[in-house]
C-alpha cells in the first residue's frame, strides 16, 4: 500500500466541499448532528488517514431530513430552518410508489400498502418509513414467491407479504 488516498472513498460532504460550484447537499435521516454541525459551521473537516484539512471552496446549500424519532440538540436546531412535511396519505404514497415502480400490479400494491399502513398503526412498533415500503416492494417484485404471486386481502396473504 503506497498511498492511502487510493483506498479512501470521498463522501458527499467531501465532494461538496471540493466542488468549484455551489452544490446542494441532502443529508437524509441525520444521525450525529453535533459532528455535522461542527463541520458545516467551520466549512472544513480533517481527514486523519491522509492528514489533510478539507476546506469548502463554496458553501453548499444543505438540506437535512430527520424522522423526529430522536431529539436533535438545541444548538443544532437554532441553526436550521424547520419545515414539517406530514407523512404521505395512501393516495400520495401510491403516487410515490408508482414513480419508483411504474406498472406495478394493482393487487400487489394494494396488499403491500394495506399491510404497510397497518404496521404503522401498531402500538409499540417503530413506524416504517416510505423507504422501507419501497425496499419491501423491491424484494417482493424480485422474489415473487409462488404463493404470494397474486396477493389478496386474506390473512395468509398478509403473512406472506409481511415475511419480506
Amino acid at each position: 500500500m503506497k498511498d492511502i488516498r487510493n483506498y479512501i472513498v470521498k463522501g458527499v460532504l467531501w465532494q461538496a466541499f471540493e466542488s468549484d460550484q455551489q452544490t446542494v447537499l441532502l443529508i437524509d435521516e441525520i444521525e450525529f448532528p453535533n459532528d455535522l454541525l461542527r463541520k458545516l459551521d467551520r466549512m472544513e473537516f480533517y481527514v486523519y488517514e491522509t492528514r489533510e484539512l478539507i476546506r469548502a471552496k463554496q458553501r453548499p446549500l444543505v438540506i437535512i431530513t430527520s424522522n423526529n424519532e430522536k431529539e436533535l440538540p438545541d444548538a443544532f436546531l437554532r441553526r436550521c430552518f424547520f419545515h414539517y412535511i406530514k407523512f404521505p396519505d395512501p393516495v400520495t404514497m401510491q403516487q410515490i410508489v408508482e414513480v419508483h415502480y411504474p406498472g406495478i400490479k394493482n393487487e400487489l400494491l394494494a396488499a403491500a400498502m394495506q399491510n404497510f399502513f397497518e404496521l404503522r398503526n401498531v402500538a409499540g412498533l417503530k413506524k416504517p418509513p416510505t423507504s422501507e415500503l419501497l425496499d419491501w416492494l423491491k424484494l417482493l417484485l424480485a422474489e415473487r414467491p409462488k404463493r404470494c404471486a397474486r396477493p389478496t386481502r386474506s390473512r395468509s396473504s398478509r403473512r406472506c407479504t409481511a415475511r419480506f
